[in-house]
């Protein structure tokens, strides 16, 4: 493997964990916005959001935060096979540290209506999921969370009810 290579699969790898970062960002901004409707209106038991942020996760984002994990440890492996064992501990940090940024900077604020209109396609297809497989109650939980968004713009500000 060639220095150059290696500093290919960093990139692809700083790319992945980058949009998971972000991406997480905006699930738990989504997640702590529906926990705090569902708390005023009873819906569902009030919490801190995480629960929210765990069922609005789409699959291929669990999908990314696997391969984000399994590119960081490769990138450690072949950096200490290839390169040295400074080289391969040195750029885990790295890694973390530039993604973090790039999420940060790079990709729209977690209040975008880009995620949301992902997270609602992702919720849409599971309920026909549920739907198709009789899960009637699953698939009405997800209506009401679906519901839920509808009481926000498009940018996560609160509309008057």
């Amino acid at each position: 493997m060639t220095f150059l290579t290696y500093i290919l699969l960093c990139i692809v790898i700083i790319s992945v964990c980058s949009y998971v970062s972000a991406f997480s960002g905006a699930l738990s901004f989504w997640g702590q916005k529906l926990a705090d409707i569902a708390s005023e209106d009873d819906i569902f038991p009030s919490g801190d959001g995480f629960g929210y942020q765990r069922l609005l996760s789409p699959n291929k984002i669990n999908k990314l935060i696997l391969l984000s994990i399994v590119g960081n440890l490769a990138a450690l492996i072949l950096g200490v096979i290839y390169f040295g064992w400074y080289v391969g501990l040195a750029v885990i940090p790295f890694i973390l540290t530039v993604s973090t940024i790039l999420g940060l900077t790079l990709y729209p604020k977690p209040s975008n209506s880009f995620y949301r209109n992902q997270i609602i396609e992702d919720l849409i297809r599971q309920q026909a999921r549920f739907v198709k497989a009789r899960d009637l109650k699953t698939a009405f939980v997800i209506y009401k969370i679906i519901q839920m968004f509808n009481r926000f713009d498009a940018y996560g500000m609160r509309l008057p009810s």
